[in-house]
């Protein structure tokens, strides 16, 4: 073998050389190679694959490498080999790889698999090779192809590219190439991960790697999908391949441009190519590099120009010029790539693109010969660069003389629709300036194809064309073709369809054909023709027109959109197309042209806007689409059409309030007021009429004043035209209802000539006069100036004259006047009540009203003469209620309200006036002011009353009609219908009325009031009436408003407000709505208000913190720490609601942290001490809630809680009580706290409310027991206080939850052994509970009776009690804790033997197995105890056993509990007693883990286990041999050296049984059992010694172990036993001394005692005593002292006895022993003097049946 190797080694050295490989495969070496391939060891098969890989370079040789088999013996290797083999393996087939048939049969060997797993290998070499021969045969095969092209392999192809070394990668590279024939292979390549590696190869690569990774990627990025080019720009490929472009190889820079050009040409992507510094070099290379590469360089350059940024820097690079370079002299290919580039560089933003169009001038004749190429790409890039130097109007002179007009219709022809764009937008840039191009292009037949191009569908197309045509229409020539070619009709289809330049196109030519001579205006007349004819016969031509002018309208450019505006002004003076015109949506973009910048084009819109507004559809719709806003920007125009149009089309549209308020909003009163300020007349007198129309609305007329109008208003007063002076009047009496306005004409003088005018002659001036002056009374700030002027006389002096208008405007100037006490008095001085009375008594109702109002207001007098003056009015004043009309009625009452407001004898005036009955039909069927009046008047009219003429009220309907009127969306009827409410809800009857008339709803309005004192009302009302219904409250979604009332200024309303929440939050549907809407914060900021505050807001957090949801929200709004101070520092009441709140908090148990960290504690403590008795309840209830947390037991503590709460306990109410009981729940949870709350004195106070009444107190009590009870002196302290009886009575009357308490409190006081006798009360209760309860009170009852049955009496008790029964019906049942305290109980009752049989017998069995089946570990093990103590009785034996207990019992030995080990164990050693429970047991393999179970720690389970073994090891030798088999040996002998007898003696037990088979013998002996077997002849008890006497007989029945026996000194313990041993002992005595005696050198000697022993065992055994000791006689006759003695005391004749009497194996061993006896000669004549001889001769004639007996004893016979 290794001269082979070493051969091909050789071979291999020689194979280096070309030449040599031919020579070798000639001497015929390759069909050895490839032997020694298959058979040789792994290195020689790694040689042989290397050789063989060697020859295979040279092809010459392929056939005879092929035709030996070794594509076999590759893929074997490939497959079993070792790296190194593998690897040269792979080599070689990438060498065998040359053609499609070697590809097929490489693949049809089954090498691609193996080759795709050396892939996957950690070498770099063999993921090298494996790549390149997976590449090889990937290209030679298409089918090969699809095998490999699977998402395994890619991602194995892709590893290498990653972990590979550079030649690696590239081979990588290359396969994945090859492999991405389709987009489904290119997607399994990119979500392999590919992308990434790729892209770093790129930069990392060698030449042949980069070229590979530029292939695949220009490969991937050919896919259609978009994202994978996005992926792979994301991977930063666009640098390295930017960089490639610059590369050596011309190959590379290809593939590197290729792959850069089908990248997404994203800003991102550019940006990226802008940080590539490569322009140099490629410019470099565009200057001076061979032709290819210049082709290659351009088309980069415009891959990079993509980027602006680019573009300069390509440009300063010089790049031009070798672009305008290569566009001459280059192939075709490369020409099209320089002018592309070129075309792009043409395009930059700059300086440079001038110096790059100076540049192109340069290239005009060649772009125009490439124009007129045969390639197509060619002339549209040609075209393109044409079209950009067209652009500029000196380049076209140039371009006509290079002869391009002819190639660029040509193009208009030949080209694509691309083509004819470009060579459209060429011609249309030429023809835009000179005449003579113009012609020649017309000349080359550019028109018609231009025509036929604008009748393409396609819309980039139509735009260069009609942009064309409209630059060649600028001579009449050249028009008449035109429209001889049907120019007109595209255009107007493109008016209808086009884009946006196209549009615009279209308008210039209308334009310029309007504009032309006289055969241009033919022309013009024509195409208006038929839009004329479509507009007088087709309305739907009409429309299409109009709507196709909108568009333009909409979209056009500028001056499209003038020209169209123009024409829909002239349609819109027809009142049909005004419609026609809006419904095309005209408005929008015409509002729009409006602010455009074309002060033309916004002339047309808003004359086309006028023309509009006159239908009055339109003007809604107008108001809708947003004209005003643009109309009112125009009214600040300059020009002054645009101006004036504007106003009349606003003064046209205001026609309704919201046309005046989106005017306004609008900003249209300041340039109006401007306006207004020019001159102008009719400008003026346009304004001051529209100021008028806006002036309607209050609001606009603040805006008005403030924008200064008034005081162009007043001089426009001044003037002596006469319609001026109307219209400003009018204007200023509109405005003087503003205070600025006011204050403007005081100031201009306008008062004084008011006055003036009031003393006029003439009644209109009068009137007029006081007109205005009302209205500046109105205006507190000019009654001074009103009285200066000296209006009062006059004013007074006016009510009394004939002109119902003079005595109407005086009495409310005098009114308005009437506010201060100063006022009233210059009123009444000039004597001005006496013509008031009389007016009030006149027929003029309007004067009778005004009266009245005037008379109100001087009734509001703080002068009392003053008011009693007025109260002479009190009885036509009551007698204007009934008769007067609504407005005298109103100010009747209003005078009345004044009159009753402050003087108690004009209230009962009033009311004997008879002013009730009118009062209260006011408030049925007077107006909103009057009912609000009426009410008014209730409410002083009941101030102070007494309550008669309150239930007078109630009984006529006024609280209806009151609750009705708050309903009525006045403020001020509300108002005073709210408060005469609150005025009469005096008590709760009317409260309830109140109710009833759903007051509610229009109350809860009014806590949005404008007046806080108004809020704060509705909220008294509320609170009062949510004492009695708050459901009607929170119907009405009063909550969100009285929260918001928590926030203002007002004190009194927040007070009104917090009660009426604290109300609504009583109950318990209401709290989270209250929290909801935000009322938690500003509840806890009014804690630090005043004291009425405080209380209220505390007691509605209170009630809302037993909601737990708010519970949080309050402590993080900051409540605590303010209500931690009031507890401490507040008033006692304060103290109280505080407890109560933080009470309430406290249930939340983050809050608890945040409580004792406030320090509530010692304030707490303090307030249980000091407190009232209900304070100290809701002390008890905080303290409790803080201490169902532990954390806080220590602070609690450490206040001195524990003793206040105890002595609460016997001192406080029930609730008190209660929360003591259950704080001190809380703290004993250690023994020095129960110990601390028992010393206390507390047991006695629970165990008294334990027997109270009070249903919760008893319930607390309990639990209290419970916790109390969980340590023992605590249970005997709750006993002595006779906490037992009262107990068992809540067991029996108590409700389900008491009842449930009641049993665990005494479940927990039977803990105590004391308490064990004293509760055998509670039994039969408990027993019924365990009957009749529900399922945990029937748990807990288990649970407690288990405890009891500890105690034996009460397990007798129990169990006569009726116990058993319902005991095993729970532990039938489904549920697992019943099933588990069940059985608990059952164990601690079984301990009975009297209650076993009747556990048995009530049915437990079954449920038990089932139970050790089905139940958890805890509940196996209870059911495991119950059954090993029912098995103890053999007559549940038979039953456990049928029950198939045995099953569940085995898995039980190997158990983690070693409770249940010994369980198990002690049942099973009881059901072992029955044969076939035997047989289940070793079936249900039961021996191992039994075994197992003698080395356990436990002594029972030892014992339990070897007495199970015994049983199975009895008669049965499979088990004996499965015990030893489980190793039962050693820990057997183990157990005879422990202390515990009872495991003694089964160990010696078991070793009896186990050693009565003789292969075992010698086993025991060997691992040492002879010395504790020797020493428990000693040491043991009886049984104990009888045992080990037997095992060492049983042992010494091997020759091999009796040495070993007597050495260990085994024959003086078992003489002794002999001697003194009681019968049993003697005889196994007797069999282990025999069994020693049997070999001869074992010469035991016996005293004479032992052998009286032995004489006396012969004469007194029975059967099997007798036989034995017969046998041991027979074998101790060796010796011949033994001999002699035997024979003198005595054992011939028992021996010859036993002949007579002894069953076959006695005699046999009879003549045993007298057969040894007789080797004496002295013994001989003994025996036959002291035996019948002739009876034995007789009998040793008999049978040869009794010879076989007797065999080996012949002599004797």
């Amino acid at each position: 073998e290794r001269g082979k190797e070493t051969a091909v080694w050789a071979l291999c050295s020689l194979a280096v050389n070309d030449d040599n490989r031919v020579l070798i495969v000639r001497a015929r070496v390759v069909q050895p190679l490839v032997q020694f391939l298959r058979t040789g060891e792994t290195s020689g098969k790694g040689v042989a694959t290397r050789a063989l890989g060697l020859l295979a370079l040279s092809p010459d040789n392929h056939d005879a490498i092929l035709c030996a088999g070794v594509l076999a013996e590759l893929k074997q290797v490939l497959s079993t080999g070792d790296t190194a083999v593998k690897i040269e393996a792979a080599r070689t087939l990438c060498s065998l790889a040359v053609d499609n048939n070697t590809s097929i049969a490489i693949a049809s060997a089954g090498a691609v698999k193996p080759l795709v797993e050396l892939l996957g290998v950690e070498d770099v070499e063999g993921m090298r090779q494996a790549a390149c021969a997976l590449c090889k045969l990937a290209e030679l095969n298409d089918e090969i192809q699809r095998l490999i092209a699977n998402p395994e392999v890619v991602e194995s192809l892709v590893r290498v590219l990653s972990r590979g070394d550079i030649e690696g990668k590239g081979q990588a590279a290359k396969a994945l190439h090859i492999l991405a024939v389709n987009n489904e292979t290119i997607q399994i390549i990119v979500s392999a991960g590919a992308v990434e590696p790729l892209v770093h190869l790129l930069s990392t690569g060698d030449n042949t790697g980069k070229r590979h990774a530029a292939r695949t990627i220009g490969i991937l990025t050919e896919n259609n999908d978009s994202n994978i080019r996005i992926e792979i720009a994301r991977a930063g490929a666009l640098e390295p391949l930017v960089q490639l472009l610059c590369s050596e190889e011309l190959e590379v820079n290809g593939l590197a441009a290729t792959a850069i050009h089908s990248l997404e040409v994203t800003h991102e992507n550019l940006i990226a190519i802008a940080h590539v510094n490569t322009v140099e070099a490629l410019v470099q290379i565009l200057e001076s590099g061979e032709m290819q590469r210049r082709g290659i360089s351009a088309r980069a350059l415009c891959i990079l120009a993509m980027n602006n940024d680019n573009r300069e820097a390509i440009t300063l690079a010089g790049a031009v010029n070798p672009l305008v370079q290569l566009l001459t002299i280059g192939d075709m290919e490369s020409k099209t790539e320089a002018a592309r580039a070129l075309g792009i560089l043409a395009q930059s933003d700059g300086c440079e693109n001038k110096h790059i169009l100076s540049a192109l001038v340069l290239s005009v004749q060649p772009l125009v010969q490439l124009l007129a190429s045969d390639d197509a790409e060619g002339k549209k890039v040609a075209a393109r660069v044409l079209s950009i130097l067209a652009d500029n109007d000196n380049n076209h002179i140039l371009i006509e003389q290079a002869k391009a007009v002819e190639p660029l219709v040509q193009l208009l022809i030949t080209g694509d629709m691309e083509g004819k764009r470009l060579a459209a937008c060429a011609l249309g840039n030429l023809g835009r300036s000179y005449d003579n191009i113009r012609k020649v292009i017309v000349d080359a037949g550019a028109v018609k194809l231009l025509v036929e191009l604008l009748s393409s569908e396609d819309i980039a197309s139509m735009r260069p064309a009609a942009w064309a045509l409209g630059n060649l229409a600028g001579s009449i020539e050249n028009n008449m073709m035109m429209v001889n070619a049907g120019t007109v009709e595209r255009l107007v289809l493109l008016l209808r369809s086009g884009d946006i330049v196209g549009k615009g196109a279209a308008a210039v030519i209308s334009t310029i054909i309007e504009d032309g001579d006289n055969e241009g205006k033919s022309w013009a007349a024509e195409a208006l023709g038929k839009l004329a004819c479509d507009l007088g016969f087709n309305q739907n031509v009409t429309g299409n027109v109009v709507t196709a002018l909108v568009q333009l309208v909409a979209s056009g450019d500028s001056r499209g959109k003038k020209e169209a505006a123009r024409a829909l002004s002239s349609f819109a003076l027809s009142d049909n197309n005004k419609v026609l015109i809006v419904h095309a949506g005209a408005i929008e973009p015409l509002n729009c042209l409006l602010e455009a910048e074309d002060i033309e084009g916004k002339r047309w819109s808003v004359i086309t806007l006028n023309n509009l507004a006159t239908n009055d559809g339109n003007k809604t719709l107008m108001e809708r689409a947003g004209s005003i806003g643009p109309l009112v920007k125009l009214v600040s125009s300059e020009d002054v059409e645009c101006a004036r149009c504007a106003v009349n089309a606003l003064s046209i549209l205001t026609v309704n309030n919201i046309s005046r308020i989106m005017i306004v909003s609008s900003m249209a009163v300041e340039p109006l007021v401007q306006l207004l300020k020019k001159e102008g007349i009719e400008e003026k007198a346009c304004v001051a009429k529209l100021l008028i129309q806006l002036a309607v609305n209050e609001d606009i007329k603040m805006t008005i004043s403030r924008a200064g109008a008034v005081q162009p208003l007043i001089e426009l007063l001044r003037y002596e035209n006469t319609t001026c002076k109307g219209t400003a009047a009018r204007a200023l009496s509109c405005l003087t209802g503003i205070d600025d306005n006011s204050i403007n004409l005081v100031q201009a003088g306008a008062l004084e000539q008011l006055v003036q005018l009031l003393r006029a002659h003439e009644s209109d001036d009068r009137g007029i006069a006081a007109k205005v002056l009302s209205k500046l009374a109105e205006k507190p700030d000019n009654h001074v100036a009103i009285l200066c002027a000296g209006a009062i006389d006059p004013l007074v002096q006016l009510l009394t004259a004939a002109d119902e208008d003079e005595n109407i405007f005086a009495a409310r100037v005098l009114t308005s006047l009437a506010v201060s006490d100063d006022l009233r008095n210059v009123i009444v001085s000039a004597g001005a009540v006496k013509p008031l009375v009389q007016l009030l008594r006149s027929r003029d109702v309007l004067g009778q009203g005004e009266a009245a109002r005037v008379l109100s207001r001087l009734a509001c007098s703080t002068h009392m003469k003053i008011v009693i003056e007025c109260a002479l009015a009190v009885q036509p004043l009551v007698r204007l209620l009934i008769i007067g009309n609504v407005d005298g009625k109103n100010w009747a009452a209003d005078t009345l309200c004044s009159l009753a407001k402050f003087n108690n004898d004009n209230r009962m005036a009033i009311l004997h006036a008879g002013a009730l009955e009118p009062l209260v039909q006011l408030l049925k069927t007077g107006n909103v002011r009057g009912k609000g009046l009426a009410a008014r008047a209730f409410y002083y009219l009941t101030r102070n009353s007494d309550d008669n003429h309150i239930d007078m009220l109630s009984c006529v309907g006024v609280i209806e009609l009151l609750v009705e009127l708050l309903s009525i969306e006045d403020v001020e009827a509300e108002r005073w219908a709210m408060w005469a409410l609150i005025s009469l809800a005096g008590n709760t009857e009317i409260k309830k009325k109140m109710i009833r008339a759903r007051a509610v709803e229009p109350l809860v309005r009014l806590l949005s009031a404008v007046s806080a004192e108004d809020k704060g009302a509705a909220a008294r009302l509320l609170g009062s009436l949510g004492e009695f219904d708050c459901g009607q409250i929170m119907q009405a979604r009063g909550v969100e408003p009285l929260v918001q009332l928590l926030g203002v200024e007002d004190i009194e309303v927040k007070d009104n407000a917090a009660r009426a929440l604290s109300i609504l939050a009583s109950s318990d549907s209401n709290r989270n709505a209250i929290a909801s809407a935000g009322a938690v914060a500003p509840l806890v900021l009014l804690l630090e208000a005043g004291f009425t505050q405080r209380k209220e807001s505390i007691e509605a957090l209170a009630n809302l913190a037993l909601s737990e949801q708010n519970q949080i929200a309050i402590a993080t709004a900051g409540a605590v720490e303010p209500l931690v101070r009031l507890l401490g520092i507040g008033s006692a009441g304060q103290k109280r609601v505080a407890a109560r709140a933080i009470g309430n908090l406290a249930l939340n148990e983050e809050n608890q942290s945040n409580i004792s960290n406030a320090r509530a504690v010692d304030p707490l403590v303090q307030l249980l001490r000091s407190g009232d008795i209900e304070d100290k309840a809701l002390a008890a209830r905080a303290l409790y809630n803080l201490a169902v947390n532990t954390v806080h037991h220590n602070a609690i503590m450490h206040a001195g809680a524990l003793v206040t709460l105890v002595e609460l306990l016997s001192t406080g109410n029930i609730d008190g009580k209660i929360w003591s009981a259950r704080a001190l729940t809380c703290l004993a949870i250690t023994d020095e706290i129960n110990i601390a709350i028992v010393d206390a004195g507390a047991v006695s106070s629970i165990v008294q409310l334990l027997g109270g009444e009070d249903p919760d107190g008893k319930g607390v009590a309990t639990e209290a027991l419970i916790s109390l009870g969980s340590y023992n002196n605590s249970r005997i302290a709750i006993a002595d206080a006779g906490a037992v009886d009262p107990l068992v009575q809540l067991m029996v009357e108590g409700d389900v939850m008491n009842k449930r308490r009641a049993v665990r409190a005494l479940g927990i006081l039977s803990v105590n052994d004391d308490n064990k006798i004293l509760l055998a009360k509670a039994v039969r209760p408990l027993v019924q509970l365990l009957g009749a309860g529900d399922y945990e009170i029937k748990i807990l009852a288990a649970e407690t009776l288990s405890s009891l049955a500890t105690n034996d009496e009460n397990r007798v008790i129990i169990a006569d009690t009726g116990a058993l029964e319902p005991l095993v019906h729970l532990l039938c049942t489904e549920h697992a804790d019943g099933k588990e305290m069940a059985a608990n109980a059952l164990h601690s009752l079984i301990r009975n033997s009297d209650n076993q049989i009747a556990i048995e017998r009530a049915g437990v069995v079954v449920p038990l197995v089932k139970l050790l089946t089905t139940g958890d570990a805890t509940q196996k093990m209870v059911a495991v105890s119950v059954l090993s103590y029912l098995s103890v009785n053999d007559d549940n034996v038979v039953a456990i056993g049928v029950a198939g207990a045995v099953g569940p019992l085995v898995p039980l030995l190997s158990c983690a509990n070693p409770d249940g080990k010994r369980w198990a164990a002690r049942a099973l050693s009881c059901l072992v007693k029955i044969e076939d429970n035997k047989i289940s047991i070793a079936r249900a393999g039961a021996v191992e883990p039994l075994v197992l179970l003698l080395s356990a720690t436990d002594n029972k389970a030892r014992l339990w286990a070897t007495a199970t073994l015994c049983h199975l090891a009895q008669n049965n030798d499979e088990n004996k041999i499965e015990m030893l088999r489980a190793g039962v040996a050693v820990p057997l002998v183990q157990l005879l050296n422990i202390e515990d007898h009872q495991c003694k003696n089964e160990a010696a037990m078991l070793l009896c049984i186990l050693t009565t088979h003789q292969n075992n013998k010698n086993i025991f002996v060997s691992i040492g059992a002879v010395e504790p077997l020797v020493r428990l002849l000693s040491t043991g008890n009886v049984k104990g010694r009888r045992l080990a006497a037997m095992a060492l007989g049983n042992l010494a029945g091997s020759d091999d172990n009796r040495t070993i026996i007597l050495r260990a000194g085994a024959v003086e313990p078992l003489l002794v036993l002999l001697r003194t041993g009681n019968y049993e002992e003697q005889i196994q005595s007797a069999w282990a001394l025999g069994n020693l005696a049997v070999t001869a050198n074992n010469n035991i000697k016996l005293s004479l005692n032992e052998v009286e022993a032995l004489v006396h065992l012969l004469r007194i055994g029975h059967d099997e005593g007798m036989g034995m000791a017969a046998w041991t006689v027979g074998h101790l006759a060796v010796n011949n002292d033994n001999k002699i003695a035997l024979v003198n005391l005595g054992a011939v004749e028992p021996l010859v006895h036993l002949l007579s009497i002894g069953d076959a194996e006695g005699k046999s061993n009879a003549v045993w022993a007298l057969d040894k006896l007789a080797y004496n000669n002295d013994n001989i004549k003994m025996i036959i003097e002291r035996s019948k001889a002739k009876w034995l001769q007789e009998r040793t004639c008999q049978t040869d049946q009794f010879m076989r007996a007797s065999s080996g004893m012949p002599r004797m016979a």
